[in-house]
């Protein structure tokens, strides 16, 4: 068969979009043909343009994108819409999505933001030392730290002691994440972007650390929706920072 009759005329590289291994490892098979489909499309609205979130409209999934030069983007799903609406209720009652409704007074309902749910990190731990033998403990990542006195038992840390070892800071390097590092760089800068301010980042990060990743991007929508929040930043650090004291440690 000649490349001239085949419907799909072949990929261009090197344009990706980075898909979570998991969806392939584990939900592969559990998932429907059009849970995937509109799975692979938040992925690609998200991920692929370098977004934790992006406002998806019903109308977009159903029909695709048109740019304002008249190209298309895409072509949306390939569903019809009661399929839709159940694959993403599925899809969010499973905890593989979510999404944050949003309004305004003035243009009522606004296209829905979607987003990966994303894994709460646990806090690494210590390792008891051993009885015998002497010698350190496995610590973490490297480093070196005094051992406990013998018969004290090492407790996973807590919220106050997590914050004080991200104030901690030796050069540029933080401590210990509760997040692996790069995505709470990846966070940081979501934030910056949204808030417009670049001279944060130490709070930034704490936050992005600590706070969990939905209820940071809710915080940013309600913030986007605030016309008359000024300093974005200061607001966005404030109303994060309050959340966190009233979360249980």
């Amino acid at each position: 068969m000649s490349a001239n009759n085949l419907s799909f005329q072949g990929f261009t590289a090197p344009n990706t979009t980075p898909v979570p291994d998991q969806l392939f490892d584990e939900l592969l098979t559990r998932l429907s043909g059009g849970e995937l489909k509109v799975l692979l499309y938040i992925i690609r609205r998200t991920f692929g343009f370098k977004k934790a979130q992006d406002s998806i409209s019903l109308n977009q999934m159903l029909h695709g994108i048109q740019r304002q030069n008249g190209s298309v983007l895409d072509s949306g799903v390939g569903l019809s819409k009661p399929t839709l609406l159940n694959a993403l209720r599925s899809l969010e009652e499973q905890g593989i999505i979510l999404r944050a409704r949003r309004s305004d007074e003035k243009r009522g309902d606004l296209p829905t933001a979607f987003s990966l749910r994303m894994a709460e990190a646990t806090p690494p731990t210590r390792q008891e030392p051993q009885e015998e033998g002497g010698g350190q403990e496995t610590l973490p990542r490297g480093g070196k730290e005094s051992l406990p006195p013998p018969g004290q038992k090492t407790l996973p840390p807590t919220r106050n002691s997590l914050t004080k070892i991200h104030n901690n800071v030796d050069g540029n390097r933080r401590k210990k994440w509760q997040k692996p590092k790069e995505h709470v760089d990846y966070l940081v800068r979501e934030i910056e972007k949204q808030t417009g301010d670049t001279h944060s980042k130490g709070s930034f990060a704490r936050i992005a650390d600590a706070l969990p990743e939905h209820r940071l991007f809710e915080l940013l929508s309600e913030m986007k929706q605030d016309g008359k929040v000024r300093n974005k930043g200061a607001w966005f650090t404030a109303i994060a920072r309050a959340e966190l004291d009233k979360s249980p440690p």
